[in-house]
C-alpha cells in the first residue's frame, strides 16, 4: 500500500484531513506535527507523498524541501498555503515534483490532487531562467474551448505566468493553447501548456493568477487521453 505523510502546523486541520483521507482514499496516512517527526518517519517507512501545511512559502520552506531531498526523499510534495508567493511561483515552475494548493479549497479537491500525485509517473525536474514581461496572450482550452485574452507577466523556457480579471472556468491540470506575439521580434508564437497552479489574487496586477508549464506539441494528445 502506498503511504502519504501529512506535516501540518494546525492539529485540527490535520485531524480533519487525516479522517477524510482514511475514509475516502486507499492509502496509508501518517501524521506529523514537525520536521523531526517527518524525518523519523522517512527513516522507517517508504513514503510516496508528503503534504505540508504552511502560511506562506518562504525561504525556510524552500530550505526544508532541499533538506528532504538530501535525506533521499525523491517523491512529490504537495504544499498547502494561504496564498501564492513569488518564491512559491518560481518553485512550482522549476521543480516538477512540488505542487502548491492555495486556500480556500475543498477536501474533494485535495483528495483529487493527492490521488493524481500518487498515481502519476515520476518526471525529472528541470530548471529554467524566468523573465519578467508584459505581453498580451490569447488562451484557448482544449476541453471546453473557452477563449480568454489577457496579459502574461512571466515567461521562461519551461512555463509562463499570467493573470485574468476574474476566475475562469478552468483549473489545475487543464490543457491550453497559448498564442502571443513577442514585441522584440514581431512574430506570433503558439505553444501548448498545462495549468500547474492558480491563485485568486495574483501579485502582478491583482487578477486571478495562473501558472502554466509548457508541454511538447507531440505530447498534447497523450495528456488529453490521461484526462479522459
Amino acid at each position: 500500500m502506498q503511504k502519504l505523510l501529512l506535516e501540518f502546523q494546525n492539529l485540527d486541520d490535520m485531524r480533519i484531513v487525516k479522517k477524510d483521507f482514511e475514509k475516502e482514499l486507499p492509502f496509508e496516512v501518517i501524521a506529523s506535527l514537525n520536521s523531526r517527526e517527518t524525518n523519523r518517519a522517512l527513516s522507517n517507512k517508504s513514503i510516496q507523498l508528503i503534504i505540508m501545511q504552511t502560511k506562506e512559502f518562504r525561504q525556510p520552506e524552500a530550505d526544508r524541501i532541499s533538506e528532504l531531498r538530501k535525506l533521499g526523499y525523491s517523491y512529490p510534495l504537495l504544499i498547502i498555503q494561504d496564498h501564492m508567493t513569488l518564491l512559491a511561483e518560481r518553485t512550482s515552475m522549476e521543480e516538477e515534483k512540488v505542487v502548491f494548493l492555495d486556500k480556500p479549497f475543498s477536501l474533494k479537491t485535495l483528495r483529487g490532487m493527492t490521488r493524481k500525485l500518487l498515481t502519476a509517473r515520476n518526471i525529472s525536474k528541470q530548471q529554467f531562467k524566468r523573465y519578467s514581461t508584459n505581453q498580451r496572450v490569447a488562451i484557448e482550452t482544449f476541453i471546453s474551448g473557452e477563449n480568454v485574452e489577457t496579459k502574461m507577466f512571466n515567461l521562461s523556457k519551461g512555463g509562463a505566468y499570467f493573470e485574468i480579471p476574474k476566475k475562469p472556468g478552468i483549473g489545475v491540470g487543464e490543457l491550453l493553447r497559448l498564442r502571443f506575439k513577442l514585441d522584440q521580434v514581431e512574430k506570433e508564437h503558439q505553444i501548448h501548456g498545462r495549468i500547474v497552479w492558480t491563485t485568486p489574487k495574483g501579485h502582478s496586477a491583482g487578477g486571478f493568477g495562473i501558472g502554466v508549464k509548457f508541454i511538447k506539441n507531440e505530447d498534447i494528445y497523450r495528456h488529453l487521453l490521461q484526462n479522459v
